[in-house]
């Protein structure tokens, strides 16, 4: 899937959705054997590592929310006729099974973190905040690539270093 949109040279892309996606359901649904994911955690990291040897640079978000809030979102977006199409049955299935996903997904960022393509993680209670801090986190890591290559060298910039991915439950680390 990852393969199928690279942007071109000097082109951006911003994928709603990434690899780790279809990874964290098939581990919170417990439809994949351990070797299965232990061999996708090790594909992914290979095509992380080969997008950065070939000049892309990676910013990885991660937007995170409290379930008290995911529901009060679900709950407003079914409230209007105009909205209420975006929020599914399975929807709510994966919001009963909230704290499945932050487990994995904590272990998702442990794992994934790299210097290469280390991860963000934001608050996403506040849409406003986090939108400037998204942005805040593209600026600076596009000025730290674009420094480099003006410095002559290899573009492997990464994002604004945080040590929330690199310990343990970082998700619980996140100021919310």
């Amino acid at each position: 899937r990852g393969w199928k949109r690279l942007p071109a040279n000097k082109k951006m892309a911003a994928p709603d959705r990434s690899w780790y996606g279809p990874l964290l359901q098939h581990r919170v649904a417990k439809t994949a054997l351990e070797r299965e994911w232990q061999t996708a955690w090790e594909e992914i990291g290979c095509f992380e590592r080969q997008l950065c040897d070939a000049g892309y640079l990676i910013i990885k978000v991660f937007l995170h929310i409290t379930p008290q809030e995911q529901e009060e979102r679900f709950h407003m977006l079914e409230s209007n006729p105009a909205t209420a199409w975006r929020i599914t049955k399975q929807d709510w299935i994966h919001h009963e099974n909230y704290d499945s996903y932050c487990d994995y997904a904590e272990e998702m960022l442990v794992r994934s973190d790299s210097k290469q393509a280390p991860w963000r993680l934001i608050s996403a209670t506040d849409l406003r905040a986090a939108t400037v801090d998204i942005f805040e986190t593209i600026c600076t890591a596009l000025e730290k690539a674009l420094d480099a290559k003006d410095a002559g060298q290899f573009p492997r910039a990464s994002t604004p270093e945080l040590p929330v991915a690199r310990g343990k439950n970082p998700l619980k680390k996140i100021d919310l």
